[in-house]
């Protein structure tokens, strides 16, 4: 059974289709990435598997379940999280602080039990303190660092911090839109070490990328789009040298060949 299925989702807009049709799966344990030209609709397709935005056909599976229909925070508990093209920072908030903004969702309670038993408040508190600290371990962010207002980290720092949230919330599968924008040369190549290193863990990640190097070095698999529908799939190495593609996106040199950057 795939963890992350989708059956011919569509999005329209009037007469617009933003995606049109597409099918595709995400293992558990497998970089799966999503790829094509700007405005091909890959955010929408992030925004549509987390609810952000209603399907207007098709069909969302998460390990076998159908989540089409379930709110964002739904799919959230279920095992679906992501990050966004910019670090969403809560302003005035250390990056820790952040963090447990995020593993606060795994400890949620309700008035009446909160009024009725304070002290499970207390406890509650440290759980998220204590994952949110596991997490920055885990993103390698320096813990000289924990303690600082999050939206005057540098860019990589901050990415690092939006990915601790993203994991506290226990995910299935983390879908990253774009998290190499605004890196450096070496931090990409961590980047896609420390995704690699998620991925052999079990959790499926879905990566939306426009750095083709990373894409390729880091994927199990690769699907590409192109105004909203699927073009090709495969293996990164099947890919690169799909014509479609080639045409599509990735460009072509004087001599015809794939340009992989």
């Amino acid at each position: 059974m795939s963890l992350l299925r989708l059956t011919r989702i569509t999005k329209r807009y009037g007469g617009l289709a933003a995606v049109d049709g597409l099918s595709f799966t995400a293992e558990a344990g497998h970089v799966t990435s999503l790829i094509g030209p700007n405005g091909a609709g890959k955010t929408t397709v992030i925004n549509l598997i987390t609810g952000v935005q209603s399907l207007t056909d098709g069909r969302v599976e998460l390990a076998g379940e159908d989540v089409s229909r379930m709110g964002s925070h739904e799919r959230v508990k279920r095992g679906i999280t992501r990050s966004y093209q910019t670090p969403q920072m809560v302003r005035g908030l250390t990056a820790l602080e952040n963090v447990e903004v995020g593993a606060d969702m795994q400890h949620r309670m309700s008035f009446g039990a909160a009024l009725l038993a304070p002290w499970k408040i207390a406890a509650a508190n440290r759980r998220s303190r204590e994952a949110a600290r596991a997490a920055l371990k885990r993103v390698g962010l320096k813990e000289s660092l924990w303690n600082m207002d999050a939206s005057a980290l540098a860019y990589g720092d901050q990415r690092k911090v939006e990915l601790a949230r993203a994991l506290t919330h226990e995910p299935k599968i983390i879908l990253l839109d774009e998290p190499a924008a605004g890196l450096n040369p070496r931090e990409t190549e961590e980047l896609g070490i420390y995704l690699k290193g998620l991925s052999s863990e079990g959790l499926g990640i879905l990566l939306v990328e426009h750095d083709m190097p990373l894409v390729m070095a880091t994927s199990d698999h690769v699907v590409v789009v192109c105004f909203g529908q699927k073009i090709a799939e495969g293996t990164p190495d099947i890919v690169q040298r799909d014509p479609k593609v080639i045409e599509a996106y990735l460009g072509t040199s004087e001599t015809g060949e794939a340009i992989h950057g």
